[in-house]
């Protein structure tokens, strides 16, 4: 794969081209003087390719990303391309999804649980996370992007193929996107659920008033709901808690 995409970026691309390719749902992109970089697509590779080219005709950069997009990956491909340093992937059974970036309402909801969870940790023994940092999970190899994580006491590393993954989270969270809605509540739940670490995981919607929070009891999972944003959530893994109108605050429901 690593060939194809370089060939894929060997000529410059139009301003036509990167537009058509802007307008894709889940998806945001930077032009540089005729090179095009993802910085955020939440979507597979293959998923991608199928929408660009609905979108766009002619002989065009997208004939040859339906080609690179025409199959599934390696693990060795998939290492490859985030060892490259522009944005980052996750590998899911083949799939590649691009983690980077997201829409204004991820961007701010992303923005204020960091900044209030960093606010309130502050003199703990936990420490937060940004979504840059990757936790490892087993179920599911090799890692996973959260938005924001929590690790309390000393933190516990492990380099995998170069990248340095995070071993003992207490605490994820993501935020959720249409195209990836699925993996947060299906596998990627099971995969963070199966560390033995990890206490708490935390949903949030984008897109009105609803937050997911799941509470290891024993060798159980307790789900709650909140949708009021008048609502206080208890971060007891943390020792924290969080008022809805905090975590939604600057942001705008389309």
């Amino acid at each position: 794969m690593l060939a194809q995409l370089q060939n894929l970026t060997r000529r410059p691309y139009t301003l036509e081209e990167y537009c058509a390719l802007e307008g894709l749902p889940e998806g945001r992109y930077e032009f540089w003087d005729g090179d095009i970089l993802c910085m955020r697509s939440q979507q597979p590779l293959v998923r991608l390719a199928q929408q660009v080219e609905a979108t766009n005709t002619g002989e065009s950069m997208f004939g040859n990303l339906k080609d690179v997009s025409a199959r599934l990956y390696t693990l060795e491909e998939y290492f490859a391309l985030e060892q490259s340093g522009e944005g980052r992937y996750e590998y899911w059974d083949g799939d590649i999804i691009c983690m980077s970036g997201g829409t204004q309402q991820h961007a701010q909801i992303s923005e204020n649980m960091f900044y209030l969870l960093r606010t309130k940790l502050r003199g703990s023994t936990c420490s937060s996370k940004a979504a840059e940092t990757p936790i490892k999970t087993p179920q599911w190899p090799p890692y996973r992007y959260p938005d924001t994580s929590v690790y309390c006491g000393k933190p516990a590393y492990e380099k995998d193929n170069g990248i340095d993954v995070l071993l003992n989270p207490t605490l994820v969270i993501e935020v959720l996107s249409p195209a990836t809605a699925r993996l947060d509540h299906g596998k990627k739940k099971e995969a963070y659920q199966d560390l033995p670490s990890l206490q708490q995981y935390l949903l949030i919607s984008q897109h009105e008033v609803h937050l997911t929070l799941y509470t290891r009891i024993g060798n159980k999972w307790q789900r709650h709901d909140f949708t009021d944003l008048q609502d206080r959530m208890a971060l007891v893994s943390i020792n924290c808690e969080l008022a809805l109108k905090d975590v939604y605050e600057n942001v705008e429901f389309e």
